[in-house]
């Protein structure tokens, strides 16, 4: 998995910034975006509630079909990660990261 916090591309830097305004506009104030991961199965958006607070995980998958659904598929995923296709990251999955885990502190 390829992490994208140094010598991002001007496309990679559109997507970053493209997903931090969407989950900002759709997730509640005092949630924090900490990472997304975007691969072949599912899509994983990472955010807490500030620093010492737990790591909370949503996702969405083209695939919920065949794996079982948990409460962490959620509406508001689907909101951020809309449009990001799943197959193009069947051989390359990304990781972008938004703070570190030095950072939350």
């Amino acid at each position: 998995m390829t992490n994208l916090i140094f010598k991002e591309t001007k496309e990679q830097k559109a997507l970053r910034n493209k997903l931090s305004k969407r989950f900002y506009a759709t997730y509640q104030t005092g949630e924090r975006l900490l990472a997304i991961q975007l691969g072949y199965i599912e899509h994983k958006i990472y955010f807490d509630y500030g620093k010492n607070t737990k790591i909370y995980l949503e996702q969405v998958s083209e695939f919920l079909h065949f794996i079982e659904k948990d409460n962490s598929f959620t509406k508001r995923a689907e909101k951020v990660l809309r449009n990001i296709s799943h197959q193009d990251y069947k051989k390359r999955a990304i990781q972008i990261i938004y703070l570190t885990l030095e950072q939350r502190k």
